[in-house]
């Protein structure tokens, strides 16, 4: 999956996109996969998460993020056990990329995934995100499946 955003303001807010269980800003996720700039857990940087049905494990980019400027965020899920994330800063950024192998998410076997954006302010201030698009495609493996 992949989208390209942009948020108005770095001092306030959250911000997540992927495929996850929760929508709400004041609970994190718990299953899936997804990018997030939380304020108030790491002012400066896009982390990229997972969560096996637990807490999540993230980890933060080497990009920091600047206000009213896009990025592509893209979510490859590979396997059950692996994840790529990939983030560059546009028009002509480097592309950033995070291959992880040997992990263990939750594919939406217990808690059921959905395509989610979240952007909230934390403050009184309105906190803005634009999305450019949205893109998803997969193969479903399963017998029956399009």
């Amino acid at each position: 999956m992949r989208s390209t955003v942009d948020i108005s303001a770095v001092n306030q807010g959250v911000f997540r996109f992927g495929m996850t269980n929760n929508a709400a800003n004041s609970v994190a996720p718990t299953s899936g996969a997804w990018f997030e700039y939380v304020n108030a857990t790491d002012a400066t940087h896009w982390r990229y998460c997972y969560a096996n049905n637990a807490a999540a494990t993230c980890a933060a980019t080497t990009q920091t993020v600047s206000a009213t400027t896009w990025y592509q965020l893209e979510i490859r899920f590979v396997s059950t056990s692996a994840i790529t994330f990939n983030l560059r800063q546009l028009p002509s950024g480097t592309l950033e990329t995070h291959a992880l192998t040997a992990i263990t998410y939750d594919t939406g076997a217990t808690n059921k995934l959905s395509p989610v954006y979240v952007c909230d302010a934390t403050t009184t201030t309105n906190l803005i995100c634009g999305v450019d698009y949205f893109q998803w495609q997969g193969i479903i493996t399963t017998s029956g499946g399009r």
